[in-house]
């Protein structure tokens, strides 16, 4: 499973660190050319990645709140 997040400043560095320190993250990726930062989840069910998910949107709205999560 996977979801990306677009709009970045300077908290994006922050916000990659965090999530990949965050347990069930298989990879974040950040790309600043595509305003774009993907996550990999090491979960396959709806549950786990959601889970996960309210976790990395309370981050961004703290650090980066008029981000776009999908």
């Amino acid at each position: 499973a996977s979801s990306s997040i677009t709009y970045f400043s300077y908290e994006s560095i922050k916000i990659e660190n965090k999530i990949n320190k965050m347990k069930n993250i298989e990879e974040v990726n950040l790309n600043f050319m595509m305003e774009k930062l993907s996550i990999e989840f090491k979960v396959s069910t709806d549950e786990d990645v959601e889970e996960i998910m309210d976790e990395v949107r309370k981050l961004v709205k703290k650090l980066e709140p008029d981000a776009v999560i999908s």
